[in-house]
């Protein structure tokens, strides 16, 4: 009996020192915590101004893309 799919390689990669903060407010890898869906990371992040959004893979609900003027994310 299987235990399930085996995760061998991270979905990101660990921003280097030098990184510049995304258009967003959010770097790539920065760990976030939503009021409703919990802590999680940034995966991916397009746009800017209003029309900025986030893609984040919360530990329990979890990858979903969300516009930053409206989510509520904090970084932790």
């Amino acid at each position: 009996m299987r235990s399930g799919p085996q995760i061998t390689q991270p979905l990101y990669s660990q921003p280097s020192a030098g990184f510049a903060q995304e258009a967003s407010g959010f770097n790539l890898g920065q760990r976030v915590v939503h009021p409703k869906f919990g802590e999680g990371v940034v995966l991916n992040a397009e746009g800017q101004g209003r029309s900025a959004r986030v893609q984040v893979n919360f530990e329990t609900e979890g990858s979903k893309w969300l516009v930053v003027a409206y989510a509520n994310l904090s970084p932790l």
